[in-house]
């Protein structure tokens, strides 16, 4: 159940004053009250709502023996997600979008019996996006191009609009390719491997992208009078694609010096690259 406040039927009927004409539609937004009155101005409406969250996971997986010597296997994992939020009143909210995809495939061969390889492939989707609900009212929108009113903040009433902050997304894509080998010989356990991993990132930021008008009181709302409005200019470029490749490379040793005691010895080093525009920095040291 959610509490919020609207304003009285007599400030609807004019008591706070003429009504500016332009403001009337975005008036008869804000839902009738059904509760208590806390002034002679602001009431209470209350709703019931609700909030599922739909999630699907499904997870595949094939092993195949080549030979005595040769195995693969592939897997495939989808989990997607789907959850709806009122924001302020039930006719305003953000539905988040959850899309997650992961195939991992893997070679295995024992080229001697003391040495093996490993080979890896993957390939990784991650979406998440929130996106604005809300009644399709272009001619009532804030800003061109929009077919969603923006926010209206007004001293002592519910924010109208719902969030102003959506939509946004973050989406990243793996490419991951990798290959370790390990050989026994005595008391050494030898491992050396490399790693390259490209990820793209696409991350939309579209915060008050629909406009955000913000009033001093009521009675300069009624009168369409803000006192703010922030809004994004047209044309604004408000995606960004960061793509960077890591590099990492790794040799050990797990030396048995005493039936009691192993050494785990190694080097690590690892890497990776920006593109010139993303920092200026071509190359960056992590590791």
């Amino acid at each position: 159940t959610n509490v919020t406040t609207v304003p009285t039927a007599a400030v609807r009927s004019g008591a706070l004053g003429a009504i500016n004409p332009v403001v009337r539609p975005y008036l008869d937004m804000y839902p009738l009250p059904n509760g208590r009155e806390l002034s002679a101005s602001i009431a209470e409406y209350t709703y019931e709502f609700n909030n599922p969250t739909r999630e699907n996971f499904v997870q595949g997986r094939v092993d195949y023996t080549l030979s005595a010597a040769d195995s693969i296997f592939a897997r495939y994992t989808y989990d997607g997600a789907d959850q709806d939020i009122p924001l302020g009143f039930a006719e305003f909210g953000t539905s988040s979008v959850s899309r997650n995809q992961f195939f991992t495939s893997e070679y295995k061969r024992i080229l001697t019996p003391a040495l093996l390889n490993t080979a890896r492939f993957s390939h990784s989707r991650l979406r998440f996006e929130q996106l604005p609900v809300g009644p399709s009212t272009p001619d009532l929108a804030f800003s061109s191009g929009q077919d969603l009113i923006g926010v209206i903040s007004v001293p002592g009433l519910t924010s109208l609009g719902g969030s102003a902050n959506n939509p946004s997304s973050n989406n990243s894509f793996y490419w991951t390719f990798s290959d370790d080998v390990s050989y026994s010989r005595g008391r050494h356990l030898l491992k050396a491997g490399t790693l390259i991993e490209h990820l793209r990132t696409n991350k939309l930021t579209a915060t008050n992208i629909r406009g955000t008008y913000t009033f001093a009181s009521l009675a300069t709302f009624l009168a369409g009078v803000p006192t703010r409005f922030v809004g994004v200019p047209a044309g604004a470029q408000l995606e960004r694609v960061r793509p960077n490749t890591l590099f990492g490379f790794y040799m050990q040793d797990d030396f048995r010096a005493t039936n009691r005691l192993t050494l785990n010895l190694g080097l690590r080093y690892e890497f990776y690259t920006l593109p010139r525009e993303a920092n200026g920095l071509d190359t960056a040291l992590i590791d």
